[in-house]
């Protein structure tokens, strides 16, 4: 018959198991509680780091909304004139390169803007998202290769846009990147490095003065409209009655 452990000994040896478990929970709970801290803290800081990227995308986007809202009102108004024949019968140069600058005005900046947030998040903050989405409205309308938009011209791709855009850009001893100006770009326009970028628009424009198509010069007004609109919500820059679109 095997002998029976004193009553001493069983007791010890239930304290000494007790006591392992003990541990190990201690352990097992110290190693979840440090983990759920861990989660915590990353969560943190990734909300952090998120209201940070917000805090700045809205910053910038404050920072060139003028310039940006100034150039996409005298495109429309630019677009909106030439339905009118007296916009033509100026013999000078003026028209024909005033309405290169004007298209190419708006690129500039809408460049300059892109150069800026590419590594924002513009969709964090509902108005930042609402820009997004009306200036890639614009972007569209310019690029877009839908039939009925084809017969108006005016047609730029995306990376015309963009080269355009590039070309426009000057940027200061301090690193500021402003828009170059009328006077400027008129001058560069003798240099064929930089003119050769905008022949397509010039042929573009010279085509719609002999034979006028609306369509897609349409679309485009009515989505820098829309764009004037958000930026400028209670018309303190300008007016409604200058924010006339285009009838089809």
């Amino acid at each position: 018959m095997m002998a029976s452990w004193p009553a001493q000994s069983v007791a010890t040896v239930i304290v000494g198991v007790l006591s392992l478990v003990s541990i190990a929970l201690t352990i097992t709970f110290r190693y979840r509680h440090d983990a759920a801290l861990e989660e915590l803290k990353e969560a943190k800081d990734l909300r952090s780091e998120q209201r940070t990227r917000q805090a700045v995308a809205a910053e910038t986007v404050a920072r060139y909304r003028d310039p940006l809202l100034g150039a996409a009102f005298e495109l429309q108004s630019r677009i909106f004139n030439l339905k009118g024949s007296w916009f033509w019968n100026d013999p000078s140069s003026y028209p024909l390169d005033h309405t290169l600058y004007v298209f190419a005005q708006y690129l500039g900046w809408r460049e300059i803007l892109r150069l800026e947030v590419q590594f924002l998040d513009l969709g964090a903050v509902e108005e930042t998202r609402r820009l997004g989405e009306l200036l890639e409205n614009v972007t569209a309308a310019m690029s877009s290769s839908e039939p009925r938009l084809m017969a108006s011209g005016f047609k730029l791709y995306r990376g015309q846009q963009r080269a355009i855009g590039e070309k426009m850009i000057v940027t200061s001893a301090g690193g500021v990147a402003r828009c170059l100006g009328y006077a400027d770009f008129v001058e560069k326009m003798a240099d064929p490095a930089f003119s050769v970028w905008f022949e397509q628009l010039r042929k573009h424009v010279l085509d719609f003065r002999e034979n006028p198509e609306y369509a897609r010069l349409i679309e485009l007004q009515h989505s820098l409209i829309e764009l004037i609109d958000l930026l400028d919500p209670v018309s303190v820059r300008f007016p409604q009655h200058l924010r006339r679109r285009l009838e089809p």
